[in-house]
């Protein structure tokens, strides 16, 4: 029992620093319930200089006039008659509404340089940064058409943009990071193949030595066999029994397993002998081989082409105004280029084409306009529309080879051109 009172028992020190530490564990968990009364008397603070900021910074996003009766800010709010904001139910206007920023009355923008995301940045923000309304509007366009920025240096995808307003802007350009997984589904969506839709496949007895391109179509075919298949017949070959169509180059053996049922070949009619008259054997004579000929390809008229071993009228018309449109050839292997040309007859005839000396039909790059471009198979519309807003933009071409310089043309579509353009 006294070992027990013993341990029990404080000196007066340990005694205080009890006594000491139990005060201070009430005043702990006392105080903050008390502290409140003795601030409360504590002046609120005054935001009346930082609602002055705030209001002067919207004072300066003052959205431009649109007609006579409202305008669209960039929180997509609209000001009518009254001077009231109301919300804008139509989100998807076009670009084009917009107009430039108002000027001063020295004739100047104003321009304050902010942080900003080119891929939400508004029209009104983007002229405020000192971009011109016009390389606005394309940068707008370019979002609006699928385009996207991940980098600062993506700002110099956009057309017209000069090299100074990149420089002013770089440090200001604030683009949040993209998750890798959607950034390679946005670069992988322009190079994705069109799908066709999958066709209706139609069954019913065909004749391989009569059907259209359009029946075989049917028939659950693809484009090049049924193609195929017509060169065959066009090159004076034919379908004897139903085993011949095996013959067809690129056709599948499930398909042909799948449209066997369904051929039917219409046989040759051979007159029948009376049984009165003596039989004399029909001897078929051999049919005359292909007679050897060299087609100079840039003089060659429809009916020269048709001397070639697979080439019928419709084969020969389309080459000659494939050519034309190309201004004549300057290599053999453009010959292949001719839609519907299957690489096997091309091979077949390679050996009998010759690259005769005709002058090339040159297009002059400084004097050409946009129809004039798109005129010839290897530039379409859009890459016309480039090249004369380039020239619009940075002068006459000096040499040929400044296309180069033109994004929309490639390093290998350039040198398919070259032999046709002249800047003279």
């Amino acid at each position: 029992m006294d070992a027990w009172k013993d341990q029990l028992h404080f000196t007066r020190s340990e005694r205080n620093g009890v006594i000491a530490l139990s005060v201070l564990i009430v005043l702990t968990f006392f105080f903050p319930h008390v502290y409140i009364y003795f601030m409360s008397n504590e002046e609120p603070t005054d935001f009346t200089e930082f609602k002055a900021e705030v209001e002067a910074f919207y004072d300066s996003y003052e959205p431009p006039e649109k007609g006579d009766s409202y305008a669209y800010n960039s929180r997509n709010y609209y000001k009518d008659s009254d001077d009231n904001y109301k919300r804008n139910s139509n989100k998807n206007y076009s670009s084009s509404y917009y107009k430039k920023k108002e000027k001063t009355a020295s004739g100047k923008r104003k321009t304050r340089l902010f942080p900003f995301n080119p891929n939400t940045a508004t029209y009104q923000e983007l002229t405020t940064l000192g971009l011109s309304g016009k390389t606005a509007n394309i940068l707008i366009n370019f979002r609006e058409k699928g385009g996207k920025f991940y980098k600062k240096e993506d700002l110099k995808k956009v057309y017209g943009l000069q090299e100074s307003d990149y420089e002013r802007l770089r440090n200001y350009v604030d683009i949040p990071a993209t998750p890798k997984a959607e950034k390679v589904a946005f670069e992988s969506k322009n190079e994705t193949p069109i799908i066709e839709k999958e066709r209706e496949i139609v069954y019913f007895p065909f004749d391989p030595n009569t059907a259209t391109f359009g029946e075989l179509m049917k028939l659950g075919v693809s484009k090049k066999v049924a193609n195929n298949i017509i060169n065959y017949r066009e090159s004076g070959a034919q379908f004897r029994q139903k085993e011949d169509l095996q013959k067809i180059y690129s056709l599948e053996t499930e398909d042909y397993i799948r449209l066997e049922p369904y051929i039917s070949i219409i046989p040759v009619e051979v007159e029948k002998i009376p049984k009165n008259e003596p039989i004399t054997q029909v001897i078929e004579k051999p049919k005359p081989k292909p007679v050897y000929v060299n087609i100079n390809i840039n003089s060659a008229t429809p009916e020269d082409w048709q001397k070639l071993y697979g080439i019928g009228p419709k084969y020969s018309e389309r080459i000659v105004k494939y050519r034309n449109a190309l201004g004549g050839f300057h290599s053999i292997n453009q010959v292949s280029e001719v839609y519907g040309l299957a690489d096997s007859t091309f091979q077949n005839i390679r050996p009998q084409l010759q690259l005769d000396s005709y002058p090339i039909q040159q297009i002059n790059l400084n004097t050409s306009n946009q129809d004039d471009l798109k005129k010839h198979p290897y530039i379409d519309w859009k890459k016309a529309k480039t090249i004369i807003a380039y020239r619009d933009n940075h002068g006459a071409f000096s040499a040929v080879d400044d296309l180069k310089k033109v994004r929309a043309i490639s390093g290998e579509l350039f040198e398919k051109l070259k032999p046709y353009l002249t800047v003279e």
